[in-house]
């Protein structure tokens, strides 16, 4: 199990970042679980046709080009996690 951070709205909701370790936690009651980015892969000129992978938020930024699916999905919680938490 990974670790986890959990916030609590004033509105008493509680908002995460999803990952599989949450399911039993949102079993428990009612959850909804909104979209925030799109990971998919890419080809970006800069990088001479490789394929990669973005990420892009939703009304967001594009994060960037990275070499590896797990590389993307770090940025991506590294990001979430700076606009939940901090």
């Amino acid at each position: 199990m990974s670790e986890q951070r959990l916030a609590i709205s004033a509105d008493g909701d509680l908002l995460a970042i999803y990952n599989d370790d949450l399911r039993e936690l949102i079993n428990q009651g009612h959850a909804e679980i909104v979209r925030a980015s799109h990971v998919e892969p890419c080809q970006c000129t800069e990088h001479e046709g490789r394929g990669l992978w973005s990420v892009q938020m939703v009304n967001g930024p594009l994060l960037g080009c990275f070499s590896s699916r797990d590389d993307a999905l770090a940025a991506e919680t590294e990001y979430l996690a700076a606009q939940l938490f901090d």
